[in-house]
């Protein structure tokens, strides 16, 4: 008979493992690369931690090139050198990790929050999908400094979304319980799941289910629903 695993029901915990008082600001939201840490705030401010040396290792600045609002969201880069945020006021900005400057700059509609998703790095390459509280996602492109494409997903905020893997498909969930799969590309829908499929709850999008709706479904039990 295969050993059982044993199990204890105080897993050890390094306590010190903890970057207090984040400069007297709420941490409001967090992305992690590798042993890079994002943590964004709300006095509009993004600091890099090494996960390994348990240092802080730069911070944006608080000016006109970023943000002075609360962050809203926050996400890496595929590789790592760059970052993108969003504030609650609306503004996008692609930071280069190197410098800490800010590479480009996108100013939306007010945002009370916003979903990122990491930049592609395929077909739509430097391109980063953000999710607004007026029902869009908009597709703002690094390279040309545009968001030249905005994609209708239904009422409410768009509070989740997922690159494919191949990065011309997107996935996009709301708070009305709705999913679509989206062709970037053509900018046209290539299948929805409705709010009854999801019993009214918002969707928690997760690798599995950009994996399985590569062929244009989608598959109710990748889906993890909250109420």
């Amino acid at each position: 008979m295969a050993q059982q695993p044993q199990w204890t029901s105080r897993p050890e915990i390094d306590t010190n493992y903890a970057y207090t008082n984040h400069r007297a600001q709420n941490v409001t939201c967090l992305a992690t690369h590798g042993t890079k840490l994002l943590a964004g705030s709300a006095d509009g401010r993004i600091t890099i931690y090494d996960l390994e040396k348990r240092s802080e290792i730069a911070t944006t600045p608080r000016d006109r090139s970023g943000h002075d609002r609360s962050i809203v969201g926050c996400s890496w880069f595929h590789d790592g050198g760059v970052f993108v945020s969003a504030c609650c006021a609306g503004n996008v900005v692609v930071w280069d990790a190197n410098t800490m400057k800010a590479a480009c700059r996108f100013d939306l509609p007010a945002l009370a929050s916003a979903a990122l998703s990491p930049m592609s790095t395929g077909p739509t390459a430097a391109v980063c999908a953000v999710g607004t509280t007026d029902g869009a996602c908009r597709l703002c492109d690094a390279r040309s400094g545009a968001c030249h494409s905005s994609l209708s997903h239904g009422r409410g905020p768009v509070s989740a979304l997922a690159w494919h893997p191949s990065n011309d498909t997107l996935l996009t969930a709301g708070a009305d319980g709705a999913a679509h799969l989206w062709d970037v590309r053509t900018l046209k829908k290539r299948g929805s799941l409705d709010r009854h499929d999801l019993s009214g709850a918002p969707a928690s999008i997760n690798d599995r289910v950009a994996k399985t709706a590569h062929d244009g479904g989608l598959r109710l039990p990748a889906f993890s629903c909250t109420k």
